[in-house]
């Protein structure tokens, strides 16, 4: 019993780690088996089929592969015509095969994707830098996308975002909304309304002691992932809070002032 739990153990890593992992720009991560990629998008499986009908993929090989052939063999389509025709087949290919094969089929824009680790473990970099930014005039300080590796300490500032504790912020919100809508049902969202456009305007300050990536603390590309998604998470955080204090102050208001 005790050799069986230690292969278990030995083989759980690599299981897991047989899907592919897509990482986007925002930090959010998403496992799948990619299926195809074309200059815009990226489709992948998720949640495989405990049971998958194989003679319905059988059918649907032989099916692409008669309409590949018509495509193929149509002498009235030139060679671009012909190339986007298989391109629009192919696409119809994976899906049809997805729907056989995974509960959940994903397509992902490649402009919101940084990269793929794939189930071998090599990562194929999708981000490609926009540095066109130079090349306009008009502005004072042209727009121009971080390079490959300032992407990358983009992404683990935004990871390190994610992470903040948010339970100060939304009792803060909770007690703000219930005070303000104990003044009545106007005043109720006005309250907490005005704590969310404060902390708009705060700055979210990485504690070294509690980020994943220390080393970067300084660096500004990380800074920006960290400062834009930690906001986020605080913002979001009061507004689940006010909603919490709306909810009790508008009934002690009622039972208060209106005999309810």
């Amino acid at each position: 019993m005790k050799e069986l739990s230690v292969l278990i153990l030995l083989f759980l890593p690599a299981f897991l780690f047989a899907q592919d992992r897509v990482l986007f720009t925002n930090g959010k991560e998403k496992t799948g088996y990619i299926l195809y990629q074309d200059n815009n998008s990226i489709y992948y499986g998720a949640k495989p089929k405990k049971k998958v009908n194989e003679e319905k993929l059988t059918v649907l090989e032989n099916q692409f592969k008669e309409l590949q052939e018509k495509i193929d063999t149509n002498t009235k389509k030139d060679a671009f015509q012909k190339s986007i025709a298989l391109q629009l087949l192919k696409k119809k290919e994976v899906t049809a095969k997805a729907k056989v094969k995974y509960q959940t089929l994903k397509r992902v824009m490649k402009e919101n994707v940084f990269s793929i680790t794939h189930s071998d473990g090599k990562e194929e970099i999708i981000y490609s830098p926009d540095t066109l930014g130079f090349l306009v005039t008009d502005v004072v300080e042209p727009e121009v996308d971080y390079t490959v590796e300032e992407m990358r300490r983009y992404i683990y500032g935004a990871q390190d975002g994610k992470k903040v504790k948010k339970t100060a912020v939304l009792l803060t919100s909770a007690g703000i909304s219930t005070i303000g809508s104990g003044l009545g049902a106007f005043y109720g969202p006005i309250a907490p309304a005005t704590y969310i456009l404060v902390l708009g305007t705060t700055k979210q300050k990485p504690n070294e002691s509690l980020v994943s990536h220390p080393e970067y603390i300084q660096d500004e590309a990380y800074l920006q992932g960290y400062k834009k998604a930690a906001r986020k998470r605080k913002i979001i955080a009061a507004a689940e809070g006010g909603l919490i204090g709306l909810s009790i102050g508008i009934v002690a208001y009622w039972a208060a002032f209106r005999g309810f």
